[in-house]
């Protein structure tokens, strides 16, 4: 049977293999719909509470696709204010995601670090234990994966679950979260370029930290890249912070980032490392993965010296893990002029899965620096001259659309 009708004249033809077909004009058409349309309203009727509700979901999950593939060829919002990206939640297209992360990172010899994350998806999605229901509608309030973990001596992990989570922005900005089934509650709040954060878990506090401006060095960033209408755009803000962690004083740096994505998820490797003369460095490869190799696709450094000064390259970078109970990573450059070696003291994973968008694994590792040395317009950095340095290391592979 043809699934569509042409119109001749003042008569629809509607092209089938039964026998009783016929030429209809628009009128008698519309009759025989209106009629169609009662018998289908009569048997809706007829079924049981229990079936009615099935039906009526099946449609609206329907609508739900048929929105998002509409969005889907439909320009992205594009953001030119901190805030008003990052308190928000977006109206998602198919394949649409979006998440935030909340770092913070203490003294480099300290080694205690704090990382907050929680996000949501177009799609039905299982986060680690969680089963997650596709999400597409934007929203005051939206049910998020909710993963919050720290490092205090040992690893500490206060939230691995969904909630949900809400934003408002009448008197100030605030995107927040208060779970009884959880226990756990969170709150960031402010305006930029000032935020503060407070974390709970079952009535006792987690963090409470006030995030200023840094007295050097770039205050955020903005970025997005889309081919069509697939692609990503993201904020990165930079924050000193002071504050307690379980009650006892961290202060250091902390970044706090905002992700849109439309597409898959591809494999990439991150580190982000603060040393103790304020010194930052950063390095990022983009891989795809074929037949068991992985091919870097794109990879980019950068370094800020302890004046704040700013450099970026995008650069042919080896970056290596090194396998063991803690894993190690050598982030190197094929002129010798760059080299980083971090060992690993704690992990988290994520593990992404769904049965018809594949399956994608994400490690965040709170990790040490053992050697460094930079060369850069014939100035040289070592760890001897920085000093001991802490930080992330990011390692995703896999695919998930």
């Amino acid at each position: 049977m043809t699934e569509s009708f042409e119109e001749k004249g003042a008569v629809l033809i509607w092209p089938t293999n039964n026998k009783r077909a016929m030429d209809v004009s628009p009128r008698k058409y519309a009759a025989r719909l209106k009629k169609t349309f009662r018998q289908l309203k009569k048997q809706f009727r007829s079924l049981e509470a229990g079936q009615r509700r099935i039906v009526r979901l099946n449609l609206a999950d329907l609508k739900r696709r048929a929105a998002g593939i509409r969005l889907l060829f439909s320009q992205p919002k594009r953001y030119h204010e901190v805030d008003d990206m990052f308190f928000g939640f977006e109206e998602l297209p198919l394949f649409g995601k979006e998440y935030w992360f909340l770092k913070f990172t203490g003294g480099a010899e300290d080694l205690r670090q704090l990382i907050l994350t929680f996000g949501r998806s177009a799609g039905d999605v299982k986060v680690n234990r969680t089963k997650m229901k596709s999400s597409l509608e934007a929203g005051a309030e939206k049910e998020c994966m909710v993963i919050g973990w720290c490092f205090d001596k040992t690893k500490k992990v206060f939230a691995d679950a969904s909630q949900k989570v809400a934003v408002s922005r009448r008197k100030t900005n605030v995107i927040s979260s208060d779970s009884e089934k959880t226990g756990v509650s969170f709150s960031l709040s402010g305006a930029y370029p000032s935020y503060s954060l407070e974390i709970k878990h079952k009535g006792k506090k987690v963090a409470d930290l006030k995030m200023s401006k840094p007295k050097k060095g770039r205050p955020f960033e903005m970025s997005q890249f889309y081919k069509g209408n697939l692609g990503f755009q993201l904020i990165n803000i930079y924050f000193d912070f002071q504050g307690e962690l379980y009650g006892k004083k961290l202060g250091g740096k902390c970044y706090l980032q905002k992700v849109i994505g439309v597409g898959p998820f591809v494999p990439w490797r991150w580190a982000r490392f603060i040393f103790r003369n304020g010194s930052v460095f950063d390095a990022f490869v983009m891989n795809v993965e074929a037949l068991g190799l992985k091919q870097p696709v794109y990879s980019l450094v950068s370094f800020q010296d302890e004046k704040g000064k700013f450099w970026q390259k995008r650069t042919s970078v080896n970056f290596e893990k090194i396998r063991g109970k803690n894993p190690r990573w050598v982030v190197s450059a094929p002129d010798g002029k760059m080299v980083l070696e971090a060992e690993s003291y704690s992990r988290h994973p994520f593990v992404f899965s769904s049965r018809y968008s594949g399956k994608f694994t994400y490690l965040e590792y709170l990790s040490k620096v053992n050697d460094f040395y930079l060369e850069k317009g014939g100035k040289h950095w070592s760890l001897a001259g920085c000093g001991p340095a802490s930080g992330l290391v990011e390692d995703a592979y896999g695919f998930m659309l």
